[in-house]
């Protein structure tokens, strides 16, 4: 699916991002700075985990 880190494009990680911002605000509590945190943390360990692993 992810095409190594070309899979996620600005667009694609907008979306991403304001969709967690909704998920996070809605299931968590979580204000806008917090779920935008909480995304960069999981994108980072996504990118790190796939650099990593050598697959791109």
């Amino acid at each position: 699916m992810l095409d190594g880190v070309q899979g996620i494009s600005g667009t694609h990680a907008k979306k991403i991002l304001a969709n967690m911002k909704k998920m996070g605000k809605h299931y968590f509590g979580m204000d806008e700075q917090e779920a935008e945190h909480m995304y960069k943390m999981i994108i980072g360990t996504a990118l790190a985990s796939i650099i990593e692993s050598d697959s791109i």
